[in-house]
């Protein structure tokens, strides 16, 4: 979950990681627990894997109890499961729970509203927080008088041909990453999500000159994990 600032560019931020990961990855302006619904059985035949909303308080704005009833699917794709929905009958056979990574952005008055219920509910147990804020916060405006788009792009690696890359993280690696997260609570989806995170970045920067790249990229995001805001730079 990415908290930011209202212009800090989170929704350009999500598009831009995810677009080129479509239909693998799903990017939503918005969702409600029908459209949840019908997406479940791609994500339990793993044909959806991630689920981006760039403006996740949008849930909230609907019925508090509706919205409340959301969040909990949510809350259930990222760990225990998604399985069916209340209003259909539970006593159905050949069911199959739906867990998917799901990715959010929001600004500050949204997670400080409901900050305290969802440390009581679990919700913030479930997720990577990281709080950011444009290191030149005039760079949007600069850009429109200068005419000129910001744009952010990344190469695509191949996938792998079996669609697995190898937890390759060592115990030395695993006790630095715990230590990111000692102000996240070190939770455990969250800390093995971290994990998964580095694993990543070692297959992606896998040449004996990118060794150290990885875990430098770790330590600079790790900056947006405290209690303090980070600086982004673009």
């Amino acid at each position: 979950m990415l908290i930011a600032p209202p212009g800090s560019m989170k929704s350009t931020l999500i598009n831009a990681c995810y677009r080129p990961y479509m239909p693998s990855a799903i990017i939503m302006s918005d969702v409600n627990v029908d459209t949840l619904n019908r997406m479940r059985i791609r994500m339990t035949q793993g044909y959806t894997i991630t689920l981006a909303l760039p403006a996740y308080e949008k849930i909230y704005e609907r019925n508090p109890q509706t919205a409340k009833n959301l969040e909990g699917h949510i809350k259930a794709l990222v760990d225990e499961g998604f399985n069916l929905p209340s209003f259909q009958d539970q006593q159905m056979l050949g069911q199959s729970e739906a867990r998917c990574l799901v990715v959010g952005g929001m600004v500050q008055t949204c997670y400080a509203r409901h900050f305290s219920e969802w440390e009581e509910n679990g919700f913030n147990r479930r997720f990577i927080w990281s709080s950011f804020q444009l290191k030149d916060p005039h760079m949007l405006t600069d850009a429109i008088h200068n005419w000129e788009r910001i744009t952010i792009e990344h190469r695509i690696p191949p996938m792998p041909q079996n669609r697995r890359i190898k937890m390759s993280v060592s115990v030395e690696e695993s006790n630095l990453l715990q230590r990111m997260m000692s102000q996240q609570g070190c939770n455990a989806t969250p800390y093995a999500l971290l994990k998964k995170i580095l694993a990543v970045l070692k297959w992606r920067f896998n040449r004996p000159e990118d060794r150290k790249k990885p875990m430098e990229i770790m330590t600079d995001f790790s900056q947006s994990l405290g209690t303090r805001m980070a600086k982004l730079t673009l």
